[in-house]
């Protein structure tokens, strides 16, 4: 099982107990949870939580339900509170503005590029935005979080090469992407005069690091 899945699988336990501490329900009626039980508890989330959300949730606590050979009551009952959720459901927040150049001075205006730490996150903050890839494809979410099947290592080979043309280009294997999956991915990324330059950031994060 995927660690996100893991991760949205225990946020619906986390939820549900929360729930059910909060309105003294005793725990011998946690599991098997009781098809009302489980209707109130979509309902009391209905208008604050989104409703892919609360679906995600109850997936997790079916699996729960599953694992311990317990007996699940997810009816008409619960799919109807369901679809109550979705109409009842806060909009979505705004799309955020993209990333302008600007910015991206400003990141290297502020940055000390003599720190490793700096120099790594000006690398990928480049990479990201001169290639338009996915953050989520570059950085790995915690110090302690490295999957060598999903996330770039540090040997990752960096081929940088001249076109006839004299333009410059650097390119470099990532493991898992989005789309493609454990099939990943090559990034290639093509200098500039700028100071943002990925090259330029990508080389000098391996030389200080």
């Amino acid at each position: 099982m995927e660690a996100r899945t893991r991760k949205n699988y225990s946020a619906g336990l986390l939820h549900f107990t929360q729930f059910c501490d909060l309105e003294n329900v005793s725990e011998d009626c946690h599991m098997p949870a009781d098809k009302l039980l489980l209707a109130v508890f979509v309902a009391h989330y209905a208008g604050s939580v989104r409703h892919d959300t609360i679906s995600g949730w109850l997936v997790g606590l079916a699996a729960w339900h599953a694992l311990n050979g317990a007996l699940w009551h997810g009816g008409k009952l619960l799919e109807y509170t369901k679809k109550g959720t979705k109409k009842l459901e806060p909009s979505p927040l705004p799309k955020r503005p993209p990333v302008t150049l600007e910015q991206m001075h400003a990141l290297f205006a502020s940055l000390s590029h003599s720190n490793s730490f700096n120099a790594a996150v000006f690398a990928v903050a480049t990479a990201a935005f001169w290639g338009c890839h996915r953050l989520g494809e570059l950085i790995i979410l915690s110090c302690f979080g490295f999957d060598a099947e999903k996330h770039v290592a540090a040997l990752v080979e960096i081929e940088v090469r001249t076109l006839p043309s004299r333009v410059r280009y650097a390119v470099f294997r990532i493991p898992w992407t989005k789309t493609m999956k454990r099939d990943g991915a090559d990034i290639v990324l093509t200098a500039n005069p700028d100071p943002t330059d990925p090259i330029t950031a990508m080389m000098h994060h391996h030389s200080v690091n």
